[in-house]
């Protein structure tokens, strides 16, 4: 049996947003730039990140069973970026996807031991399509 594998090209992805790569003469000399939200959202998520993410922290988690830092979890929900596009009713911020994928990045970037991504995206789920209290309070208890 032969196996053929073909190469073809990709379009960058990052944290679930597919961004063109052009020049700026493509786009008329105009760059985009990020929100004043989305700049803020990225360097607290950075400072809190670079804080609790250091080698040996990392190193220390990969020790354990579960690569969850509960410590980083809650400064992460204490700062309010897990709650980013959660509507306000709900103890959110009601931001949008951009914000979130502001700090999605910095998770990446630090290899947080945080599953923050997979919990926010199902919380705003619950926000939006949950029909009982429950659905409310795990939603709730996201943003907090």
């Amino acid at each position: 049996m032969q196996v053929l594998v073909a190469l073809m090209p990709v379009p960058v992805i990052v944290a679930a947003v597919i961004v063109p790569v052009m020049p700026a003469s493509a786009t008329g000399g105009h760059r985009v730039t990020h929100s004043p939200e989305q700049q803020e959202a990225a360097h607290l998520a950075a400072r809190i990140l670079t804080d609790s993410c250091t080698p040996e922290a990392l190193k220390a988690i990969d020790a354990q069973p579960h690569r969850f830092d509960r410590v980083l979890w809650a400064r992460l929900g204490a700062a309010g970026l897990l709650g980013l596009p959660l509507p306000e009713p709900l103890g959110g911020a009601g931001l949008g996807l951009l914000e979130l994928c502001s700090v999605l990045v910095e998770v990446g970037r630090h290899l947080a031991p945080a599953p923050v991504g997979s919990h926010v995206i199902s919380a705003m789920a619950l926000a939006e399509f949950g029909s009982g209290s429950w659905d409310d309070q795990v939603a709730a208890a996201t943003a907090a």
